[in-house]
């Protein structure tokens, strides 16, 4: 059973590795699903109430589809959507924190494997879904910041025997395959 899921800052690789991966064990690919954060007419930060109601919501169908697959390879996890939460600067509603902390915590727990992209192993680019609307922060330092938020979490979250930092040296896409699946016990 293959049940990973692939974290990490903007730009590092993560949907080109999640889509190899799920290739390569023939399971299914469980997308980001944060273009709707971008793809909406209003503004990706406001209003607060509509983002974090989008970020909730992609918790629960990101969950409810994982858990309809035996095996899968998930491109981002519960900790990328918690770290966007607290980066917009939710953490001061405690309520609404304490429950999507809790749950977040909970749904990630079902990975084997929790595989960490290296933050600015590769070049940091602009992605464009033809809306001329900004995908990433293409500050290096932002991404840094998101990166350790989401490395500190993950460290509470998961067991060490679970995570699986990618080195940085390893920047091709199927060095990076091989990486994974020799860790993993696989050819």
């Amino acid at each position: 059973m293959v049940r990973l899921a692939i974290s990490g800052s903007a730009g590092t690789g993560k949907t080109t590795l999640a889509s190899e991966l799920a290739a390569r064990y023939n399971c299914a690919l469980v997308g980001e699903h944060y273009d709707d954060f971008f793809d909406e007419d209003h503004d990706f930060v406001k209003p607060a109430s509509q983002l974090q109601k989008r970020i909730s919501e992609t918790l629960e169908a990101k969950n409810k589809l994982e858990n309809g697959y035996g095996n899968f390879v998930a491109d981002r996890c519960p900790v990328d959507l918690f770290n966007l939460w607290l980066s917009r600067g939710f953490g001061g509603e405690q309520q609404k924190t304490v429950d999507l902390y809790r749950r977040c915590r909970s749904y990630i727990q079902k990975y084997d494997v929790v595989v960490v992209l290296p933050w600015s192993a590769l070049p940091l680019v602009q992605l464009d879904n033809g809306s001329g609307r900004r995908r990433r922060v293409l500050n290096s330092w932002t991404q840094l910041y998101n990166h350790s938020t989401m490395i500190g979490l993950l460290h509470q979250w998961v067991s060490v025997s679970r995570l699986l930092p990618i080195p940085f040296a390893i920047a091709e896409v199927q060095a990076r395959v091989g990486f994974v699946m020799k860790a993993l016990g696989e050819k």
